[in-house]
């Protein structure tokens, strides 16, 4: 829900094609503009509370990027060329979110993860996932209720992902 919020504040206010990398990259041009990461604490039957973080280069200059990312990652700004403001995205980000959350309670997931199948554009493509152990290159057959990458391997192993960095490959 949060990736498709970020995604859809960026939409709303630029002109910018933006995708979301799975699980909750933000994407420009393939460049990396905005990162989410969660916490979340819970119970036996219920969830007590959520934290969501989102990182946005926003204002950020080529010069302004570490070396190391310089290549992977860009901004707003580097996209457009123009100087953002900020206070603009985060209100537009924070009503997508209360819009996604208002839709999760009345309608459940579903709509949401079509919206994020959508902006992620990863169904049916070659990638491959850096896990903690390995590295598993696959065909992506779909994302699950839970969020789960489905791969399918050459040999037709399929395989449930909950989480790794992904690349995406070339179509042969």
């Amino acid at each position: 829900m949060a990736s498709v919020a970020v995604a859809e504040a960026l939409l709303s206010l630029t002109s910018l094609k933006v995708n979301i990398k799975w699980p909750n990259d933000i994407l420009i041009k393939g460049r990396k503009v905005a990162g989410i990461l969660t916490e979340i604490s819970t119970e036996m039957d219920r969830i007590d509370y959520v934290v969501i973080g989102v990182g946005v280069n926003v204002n950020t200059p080529r010069k302004g990027l570490p070396p190391d990312i310089a290549h992977t990652a860009t901004s707003v700004f580097m996209e457009t060329g123009k100087v953002f403001p900020r206070i603009a995205l985060l209100r537009a980000y924070l009503e997508w979110l209360e819009i996604y959350y208002e839709a999760f309670k009345t309608k459940g997931f579903d709509p949401i993860l079509n919206r994020w199948k959508h902006l992620a554009d990863i169904i049916g493509r070659r990638i491959s996932v850096d896990l903690m152990d390995s590295v598993r290159v696959g065909k992506v057959l779909d994302v699950d209720k839970d969020g789960f990458l489905i791969l399918q391997d050459r040999v037709g192993t399929i395989e449930r992902i909950i989480s790794g960095d992904v690349t995406l490959l070339s179509q042969e």
